[in-house]
């Protein structure tokens, strides 16, 4: 295999969330059930790092949708936040829907160009990231998505 021009790299590995997609779009779902939108999202996401640090520490697995399961619940108790199943169900939808940065897609058809093996790296599962990847018509960039609920 030819090494790319990319400092002989054969493959670039990208983290998804706050990488490759915006989380801060989070706030725009949380409009729709709170009128502190950005607080709740800020503390969602927060807690969701929390739960991921605290359970990869003490070797208590769960899935990247469980522990933003998880965090939701928090973030909704501490700001008394009743959610309904049908508002549960649109905030969760919406780490389906977080678009891209307007520069992943131009930076992946580039790297993609020069035979770069492009993967992504992420707690995400594989429910939640085709979806996503999907959604942002970039799966035709992507070789893989390596996730950690294969080595949990």
């Amino acid at each position: 295999m030819q090494a790319s021009i990319y400092g002989g790299f054969a493959g670039i590995v990208f983290d998804a969330y706050g990488t490759l997609f915006d989380v801060d779009h989070l706030k725009q779902h949380c409009a729709q059930v709170t009128d502190r939108p950005a607080e709740m999202a800020r503390l969602w996401r927060v807690k969701q790092l929390d739960y991921a640090i605290l359970r990869t520490v003490m070797d208590k697995y769960a899935d990247w949708g469980q522990i933003t399961s998880d965090a939701l619940d928090y973030a909704s108790t501490v700001l008394r936040i009743e959610l309904d199943p049908a508002s549960r169900r649109v905030l969760m939808r919406g780490w389906l829907e977080l678009p891209a940065y307007p520069d992943v897609a131009p930076a992946l058809t580039r790297l993609a160009a020069s035979d770069v093996r492009l993967l992504i790296l992420s707690y995400g599962t594989r429910q939640m990231l085709p979806p996503l990847i999907e959604h942002n018509g970039l799966t035709e960039h992507l070789l893989d998505v390596l996730t950690s609920e294969e080595v949990q």
